[in-house]
C-alpha cells in the first residue's frame, strides 16, 4: 500500500433513511449519517500499468452502529474497478443517520473516482 496506490476522490450522497413501516412517528429532527473513517480504495495495478481511469458507483445502508451493510455496484466504468470500491467502502465507519435522536439504517450512495492523473 504505497502513495501511488491510495488516489481516489470520495464523495458521499445519501440516498434516503429507511423505516419500519410499524414505527410511523413524527419526526422532529434527523440527521445523515457522517463519515468517521473512509479507507481509500487501491488503484488497480493492471488498470494503473495501463493508464486506465475509472468511477465506481456504491450503494449501501448505513446501519444503526455506523457499519456499511448490502453494498453493491450501482454502475461502474470498469468491472476492474469494482472489488478496490467495494472493499474500501466496507471498511468505512460512519456516525448513524439519526431521527428523533435514534439511530437509523440509511441508505446511501457514494461515486470512487480512480483518476490516473492522480497517481504519483
Amino acid at each position: 500500500m504505497g502513495n501511488n496506490t491510495n488516489h481516489a476522490f470520495l464523495c458521499l450522497a445519501v440516498i434516503g433513511i429507511l423505516f419500519a413501516p410499524c414505527c410511523a412517528v413524527p419526526i422532529h429532527s434527523s440527521s445523515q449519517p457522517v463519515a468517521i473513517f473512509q479507507a481509500r480504495p487501491q488503484y488497480p495495478f493492471e488498470m494503473r500499468r495501463q493508464g486506465i481511469s475509472g468511477e465506481v458507483t456504491v450503494g449501501f445502508i448505513v446501519d444503526a452502529e455506523g457499519v456499511p451493510r448490502e453494498l453493491y455496484v450501482v454502475k461502474s466504468s470498469n468491472k476492474a474497478f469494482e472489488p478496490s470500491a467495494l472493499n474500501s467502502v466496507s471498511k468505512w465507519r460512519f456516525r448513524p443517520g439519526m431521527v428523533n435522536e435514534k439511530p437509523v439504517y440509511t441508505r446511501m450512495q457514494v461515486p470512487l473516482v480512480f483518476n490516473i492523473n492522480d497517481v504519483n
